[in-house]
């Protein structure tokens, strides 16, 4: 059996009971590519937001 992109394959698990097949596999979440990071001043006082 082949397992889609994104499958924590670490994960993965199935179980037999009464002839039905389940299988589970859980999706590995995808960390953004970027993200905001606020800046502050020196004051202490928040600043612009920068991505």
């Amino acid at each position: 059996m082949t397992l889609p992109e994104g499958v924590d394959t670490d994960k993965v698990q199935a179980a037999c009971d009464e002839g039905m097949l389940e299988i589970s596999m859980p999706i590995v979440k995808k960390t953004p590519s970027s993200r905001k990071i606020a800046i502050g001043s020196s004051s202490g006082k928040e600043g612009k937001v920068h991505h």
